[in-house]
């Protein structure tokens, strides 16, 4: 109802802002306010004093008083100094251990949580397939269910305190010639058999949050512009009630 009512007051302008992401600081120069705010890459002490002041300001200075989500790269661990840094994404698939990686998972959270994070910008259910792609490191695995389950058990743990992003929706990990953000011409069998699955375990059984699309084209359409990936499948098949991020 709040949300709602919001909606009704608000100007194209600041509908604008909501749906857009800055840094921590300089939150004054847009009196309108932002959707979003982005974790620096210092100091946790630092962060959180600024996340204070941003959130105060926002809720205190901006006529309808919405405070900005403050979003975070917490991959394997919170991206800050003074932060606690676990194995990369796929050191933790090759524990084949998912109460261990969900336990992992409740840790960052709290981090996260502690600074004035409220999402984080994780984890990758990318599949390993094509080994020249320049994010392997990120991912947890290669096949579709063992990305599914680790990857889930990640974010239940820390959902306990900040949402998650399931990232990158989807079929990015097989881009044309390897290249990192080049188009993939992946049919509707190999995305739904392999590439999907692990998102809509994600959706459907861990509860995440927020979902993220890929960069790329996907079979010829940005999958930022794909109403079959982001509307059919998300929202209609699965039933996704969290926001596109």
């Amino acid at each position: 109802k709040r949300a709602a009512d919001l909606l009704k007051q608000m100007t194209l302008e600041e509908k604008i802002a909501q749906m857009t992401m800055h840094q921590l600081e300089g939150f004054k120069n847009r009196p309108e306010g932002y959707g979003v705010c982005e974790s620096p890459f210092i100091d946790v002490h630092a962060i959180a004093r600024q996340s204070y002041h941003t959130k105060k300001y926002a809720r205190e200075n901006t006529r309808l008083g919405i405070p900005p989500f403050q979003i975070a790269e917490c991959l394997h661990g919170l991206l800050a100094f003074g932060a606690t840094i676990f194995p990369q994404a796929i050191a933790q698939g090759s524990t084949w251990n998912p109460d261990l990686i969900r336990e992992m998972g409740k840790a960052i959270g709290h981090e996260a949580n502690a600074v004035g994070v409220d999402q984080a910008l994780s984890p990758l259910f990318d599949l390993i397939i094509d080994p020249r792609f320049g994010r392997v490191e990120e991912c947890l695995g290669e096949d579709p269910y063992h990305v599914a389950h680790m990857g889930g058990a990640f974010v239940t743990g820390m959902q306990e305190k900040v949402m998650c992003t399931a990232k990158h929706f989807a079929g990015y990990s097989v881009p044309a010639g390897g290249i990192n953000l080049g188009p993939s011409s992946l049919g509707e069998r190999e995305m739904r058999s392999l590439h999907l699955f692990p998102f809509e375990y994600a959706v459907k059984k861990a509860n995440i949050f927020s979902v993220m699309p890929s960069y790329n084209e996907v079979d010829g359409i940005p999958a930022h512009a794909s109403k079959w990936l982001l509307d059919k499948v998300l929202r209609k098949e699965w039933g996704f009630k969290g926001y596109v991020f």
